[in-house]
């Protein structure tokens, strides 16, 4: 996988992506595969150095079908299935099955 290189836009310009497929996202040479591709992406140029305040656009060929306000936000999101249904979540979720010991009087 080719690593990108952080451009020096101004932290107001948008870092444009192309989503390719349902599954492939690519900016700048940077490219990730992924079931909820834009946001896999906010994860992986924030691991490349982009500044987690710039704010994402995702074009299908011309067309802008996605806008994030930050990629730092993006990255904190996945989705997933339910029943077929998708789902946004957090990427952390608390541990399920997990008790707490009652509050001492």
């Amino acid at each position: 996988m080719s690593k990108a290189k952080a451009p020096t836009d101004p932290v107001t310009s948008p870092v444009i992506c192309q989503i390719i497929n349902s599954d492939r996202c690519e900016v700048y040479g940077l490219v990730v595969k992924h079931n909820a591709p834009v946001l896999a992406m906010c994860r992986r140029l924030i691991e490349v150095g982009y500044d987690p305040d710039r704010p994402l656009e995702a074009y299908r060929r011309e067309v802008l079908c996605l806008r994030i306000s930050s990629i730092g936000y993006g990255a904190k999101f996945t989705v997933k299935e339910k029943q077929g249904t998708p789902i946004l979540r957090r990427l952390y979720e608390a541990p399920t099955g997990v008790s707490t010991a009652s509050p001492i009087a």
